[in-house]
């Protein structure tokens, strides 16, 4: 248990280095953002919101097609969680539900929380 914990400590500690030295570098304007996913997929970005305050949070979930067209967008409230990396990590598994409920079986998922991917790219 005590090494789980030492290991999430020390991968948000890591995520925060990152996180600085990407707000630290200018970004070109004319840098594209969102990467249309290939043809037979769609993408889901999702992120999270959470208010310290009233410990909730709010999952948003957008999902396009390889045109750019929306295919379905939700919003859905989280369980109380004061921890914003599990939140992040309750979206990326709330996007994949929502993309399988509407019936797509090729997925792309996209969110911010570098930990949530790196985590997901293991596997």
């Amino acid at each position: 248990m005590v090494q789980e914990v030492v290991g999430f400590i020390r991968a948000y500690l890591r995520e925060l280095e990152q996180f600085n030295s990407l707000t630290e570098t200018r970004i070109n304007p004319r840098e594209e953002f969102w990467k249309p996913p290939k043809a037979e997929q769609v993408k889901a970005n999702f992120d999270a919101a959470f208010s310290q305050q009233d410990m909730t949070a709010t999952a948003g979930i957008i999902i396009r097609n390889h045109e750019g067209l929306v295919m379905g967008a939700c919003t859905y409230p989280l369980r109380r969680t004061g921890d914003p990396t599990t939140i992040e990590a309750k979206a990326c598994l709330q996007a994949i539900i929502f993309e399988e409920e509407m019936g797509f079986q090729d997925l792309v998922v996209e969110g911010d929380a570098l930990t949530v991917i790196k985590k997901l790219n293991q596997t």
